[in-house]
């Protein structure tokens, strides 16, 4: 009785309702905007590569495909395969690396590459990120590059290079 006689004496106080009304209209609000401000899916992604650029274990590993996007006279990778051992299982993962484009214009496929991954979650990796990079770049004499003619494949990148006599360097 003591308590029903509070509440109803508490409502009846106009500052009391107000604050209550707040109250409420703060949590609505609070509440929309949780559920509604998700992260895109290329916002996750670069927090995914940037969480593992930090705080991933390094192995070697190696390109094992790509493909290319050819826009013009300019050739970027959208999507670098690679592989790499660890504890006796092999991965085989690809990264999309369109959003990273001249991060990766210049890549190397006959050489080795770093790839960072989850401890926690082997499967889960990267070769390179924002603010790191496992992949090793050519330089502009350099022609050891897979190209969209190759089919961006080491085998087709060897394929081509024993194709084109008269450079007078040996493949290796």
């Amino acid at each position: 009785m003591y308590l029903a006689h509070k509440i109803a004496t508490a409502v009846q106080s106009p500052a009391a309702v107000v604050a209550a009304g707040l109250v409420v209209a703060s949590g609505i609000v609070a509440s929309y905007w949780h559920l509604r401000h998700r992260p895109s899916a290329a916002e996750t992604e670069r927090l995914r590569r940037e969480q593992l650029s930090l705080n991933g274990r390094i192995v070697d590993g190696s390109i094992t495909e790509t493909r290319w996007l050819t826009e013009g006279a300019s050739a970027l990778p959208q999507i670098l395969m690679y592989r790499y051992s660890i504890a006796g299982v092999t991965y085989e993962c690809g990264q999309d690396v369109r959003a990273l484009g001249e991060l990766v214009r210049y890549v190397r496929i006959d050489l080795p590459v770093q790839v960072r991954f989850n401890p926690r979650n082997p499967g889960d990796s990267i070769v390179v990120s924002e603010s790191w990079s496992g992949l090793r770049m050519r330089g502009k004499q350099d022609e050891m590059i897979a190209s969209p003619e190759s089919g961006g494949s080491w085998e087709g990148w060897l394929q081509g290079r024993q194709e084109s006599p008269g450079t007078g360097q040996e493949p290796f």
